[in-house]
C-alpha cells in the first residue's frame, strides 16, 4: 500500500504559492516534478495533466482542496507534488476558495493507490485542526511530516 511519504518529497512542496488562477496552480506543481526520476516521460505527463480538470473538493471548513491529476503511462509509479497557497484562491466551479492544491501523476495500473492517496487526502482535511498544524510547517519535510502524522491517525 502507497503512503504519501512515498510519493510526495519535500522538494516538491512549494509553501506560500503565489498564484491568480487554477492554470498558474497546477502549471507550478507539474514542474515541480519535470526533473524527477519517476517522470519517464515529463511532456506526456504535462499534457495529460492538463487535459483532465482538477478535482476540486469542498468540505465544512473554510476553504477546499484540489487535486489536478493524471493516469498516464508517462511515469514510472505514482508521484505527488503539494502547495500551500499564499491566499485563498477563487477556482471556476468551487463554493469555497482553495488553499491547498495537490498534484497527482499515477500509472494506470496504480489506480486503486491514486484513489487511496486522493481520498487520504479529502479525509484529512475534512478535520479543522490540520489546517492549523499544516500552515505552521516552514519547510517542505516539516509539511510532508505533519500529512505523514495526520495520515497515521486515520
Amino acid at each position: 500500500m502507497i503512503h504519501i511519504e512515498d510519493t510526495l518529497r519535500p522538494q516538491d512542496v512549494i509553501l506560500g504559492l503565489r498564484v491568480k488562477t487554477p492554470e498558474a496552480a497546477t502549471e507550478a506543481l507539474a514542474m515541480q516534478l519535470q526533473e524527477d526520476e519517476r517522470v519517464l516521460d515529463w511532456a506526456a505527463f504535462h499534457e495529460a495533466l492538463l487535459k483532465h480538470p482538477p478535482c476540486r473538493v469542498a468540505d465544512e471548513a473554510e476553504f477546499g482542496i484540489c487535486i489536478p491529476h493524471a493516469r498516464t503511462s508517462a511515469v514510472a509509479e505514482m508521484v505527488l507534488s503539494a502547495a500551500r497557497l499564499e491566499t485563498d484562491t477563487p477556482f471556476p466551479d468551487c463554493a469555497k476558495p482553495i488553499r491547498y492544491v495537490f498534484c497527482i501523476g499515477v500509472p494506470q495500473a496504480l489506480a486503486a493507490d491514486y484513489l487511496r492517496v486522493a481520498g487520504l487526502l479529502m479525509r484529512i482535511f475534512t478535520d479543522p485542526t490540520v489546517e492549523e498544524t499544516l500552515r505552521k510547517a516552514k519547510t517542505g519535510a516539516e509539511f510532508v511530516g505533519a500529512l505523514e502524522s495526520l495520515e497515521v491517525k486515520l
